[in-house]
């Protein structure tokens, strides 16, 4: 054999056995056969036999013009396998910026996730919440500004350049120890002392106090949580 598949012979297996996909199968092992015997030619220069389409071919030989064009193939291959590699490296960026975009613009629901500002700075509590509406200077407090944010519907009061006192308005929501989940407040046991007036926890996860007061029908009116300190 000259270097080239007997073709006909795989003519004749697929019109003989009428079934394509399987021909097509045997047609794809017999080639990686006939390929891997060609490697090992040009490993150690012998000849060989296989078999190709039940026909046992002896002493087949493969032509230098065939072990170039193989060697091409493999190269090219190899090329095209890079290439992709490098596509898709550069499609997938360590962080997106859609993400970043949606992480850090202020939520226009009235959940607030209160560990994302509790203890932060003015500038990073805009950054979540957008700018306050207005800030003032509170009294009898020993604390420093009050800012408003989302319409009033937060209040956040700075204790040492810190969010430490923080109030949500949500009447969205449905009262129970269960709300302060929307919040992004772990509940994990009862209030430490409840009334029809209000929950309240001390040192709950994270929090120095956490307080949520009822409002109309079975609302909650709002949140009030103390990071560091109780006023």
């Amino acid at each position: 054999m000259a270097g080239r598949r007997h073709w006909s012979a795989a003519e004749y297996h697929i019109f003989e056995s009428g079934d394509l996909k399987a021909a097509e199968k045997e047609i794809a092992l017999a080639d990686a056969e006939f390929d891997k015997a060609k490697r090992e030619y040009r490993k150690t220069g012998k000849r060989g036999t296989i078999e190709y389409f039940g026909k046992v071919l002896k002493n087949f030989r493969v032509t230098k013009r065939d072990l170039a064009k193989a060697e091409r193939e493999e190269e090219e291959q190899a090329r095209a396998a890079k290439r992709a590699k490098a596509r898709k490296k550069r499609r997938r960026p360590s962080k997106s910026p859609s993400k970043v975009k949606a992480k850090d613009t202020p939520k226009k629901s009235n959940s607030v996730d209160v560990k994302r500002i509790a203890g932060e700075k003015k500038r990073a509590v805009a950054k979540y919440l957008g700018k306050p509406s207005k800030c003032k200077p509170t009294k009898g407090l020993g604390a420093g500004d009050k800012c408003f944010y989302r319409d009033g519907k937060v209040e956040v009061v700075y204790v040492n350049s810190r969010a430490d006192w923080i109030t949500v308005y949500a009447p969205e929501i449905k009262f129970s120890a269960y709300a302060l989940g929307d919040f992004n407040i772990r509940v994990g046991r009862p209030p430490d002392f409840h009334s029809q007036h209000v929950y309240r926890w001390k040192n709950l996860d994270g929090f120095r106090e956490v307080s949520l007061f009822p409002g109309k029908g079975d609302r909650v009116h709002y949140l009030h949580v103390c990071t560091t300190r109780v006023p």
